[in-house]
């Protein structure tokens, strides 16, 4: 891939965790207009497309990620901190979740375009319950609303990769 194509997907999904977790496309019938589909379904379908996917098997963002399992504990003085069950005092088993940005699945952890990278905590909590914890490796989200970034993403896929920078 060219190096401004690679620099347009990074600037895409450079903003993509937001709907990271959204891994299942809506039914929808063939011949509805896109902007009459829901809005997750129009941001995975975006993505897709900035990616040159979907990949099958792949999540729209944040394709490529590794899973591991363990233990938290917390600091002993957690729990005068929060009441939050995972910080008071007891070890919680967690799952991790570590992620490169791109819907790229096969993209290098040293390839600058993998930024920003990702990571979710599941903490197992006693009875069932669970907390989840979801973060990138950046200050900030650019929009506040989906219908946002869903034009933010359509802006960069609009753009292509010759237009001056910024582009969108």
């Amino acid at each position: 891939m060219q190096s401004s194509k690679r620099l347009l997907l990074t600037q895409a999904f450079s903003l993509s965790f937001l709907v990271s977790g959204i891994t299942n496309v809506y039914a929808a019938d063939a011949v509805t207009a896109e902007g009459e589909k829901p809005v997750v379904e129009q941001l995975v379908n975006t993505l897709n497309k900035l990616a040159g996917g979907p990949h099958d098997g792949y999540r729209a963002s944040h394709a490529k990620g590794i899973v591991v399992d363990g233990e938290f504990i917390p600091a002993n003085k957690a729990a005068s901190l929060s009441k939050a069950v995972h910080l008071q005092g007891k070890s919680t088993p967690v799952i991790v979740r570590f992620s490169d940005a791109t819907g790229l699945p096969t993209i290098s952890d040293a390839d600058v375009n993998a930024l920003p990278l990702g990571i979710a905590i599941r903490f197992k909590l006693t009875g069932g319950g669970y907390t989840d914890i979801v973060s990138i490796s950046t200050n900030g989200f650019p929009t506040a609303k989906p219908e946002d970034f869903l034009g933010l993403l359509n802006s960069i896929a609009g753009s292509g990769p010759d237009v001056a920078k910024p582009s969108c």
